[in-house]
């Protein structure tokens, strides 16, 4: 095993020789669903390594479910991308819990997300605390189309696949995220969260297809 680890962590990991598993390009409408596209921050730019780009639209429906999707690429180092446990804090929010997230697509493919339940408490005025919360699910595409819910997880395929596959994966990241109504601390509505999962399930199913590569169609081409 420590053999292993050793060629593992000395295999060059650039992602120089494979092509991406997903286009940077969401739909414009989705079902009853309107999007408007948002451009990187400069605030992201600073903070992502150097050939990360990003696709970001942010989807409305006539009752008022709003849905951010962000499929984001991975540069030419070997951990571009990363964890959204360590970027949320630092936004003020904070991480309440994460779990698997399983999801059949509408195209069959089954994969799971990472899910996770975010908060943040503000006080407008004296006595008075609002939570915000929201729902943020996410998993990694590799260049052959295949997935992972979990960032060490896609860490250990990558070398993996370098080592036997003679394959080098430059990694996506997708994110759906689903804000909650703010509610007064202490008086949260559980149905506002369980009907925000099962839209997010259902869009996801719908929108994933659409900007994931199938494993046919994911090419990876050597230099």
């Amino acid at each position: 095993m420590l053999a292993t680890l050793g060629v593992s962590a000395g295999t060059d990991t650039s992602f120089q020789v494979s092509e991406p598993g997903v286009r940077l390009d969401l739909p414009l409408s989705l079902g009853d669903y309107q999007s408007r596209e948002l451009e990187m921050t400069a605030e992201e730019k600073k903070l992502l390594d150097e050939g990360v780009k990003l696709a970001r639209s942010v989807y409305t429906n006539s009752v008022g479910r709003l849905i951010m999707t962000t499929v984001i690429l991975s540069g030419h180092q070997k951990r571009s991308l990363h964890r959204p446990e360590v970027c949320l804090p630092n936004q003020g929010w904070t991480v309440s819990d994460r779990s698997p997230f399983p999801v059949r697509l509408s195209d069959g493919r089954e994969i799971t997300l990472m899910m996770m339940r975010i908060f943040r408490d503000t006080e407008p005025q004296p006595g008075l605390r609002v939570r915000t919360r929201a729902i943020n699910f996410y998993w990694y595409v590799g260049s052959d189309g295949s997935t992972c819910p979990d960032h060490y997880e896609h860490i250990l395929l990558s070398y993996f696949d370098s080592v036997f596959r003679n394959l080098q994966h430059r990694w996506a990241m997708a994110s759906i995220y689903v804000p909650l109504p703010e509610q007064r601390l202490g008086h949260e509505d559980p149905l506002a969260e369980a009907n925000a999962v099962e839209d997010a399930r259902e869009f996801i199913s719908q929108i994933a297809p659409m900007f994931m590569k199938s494993s046919q169609d994911a090419l990876v081409v050597g230099k």
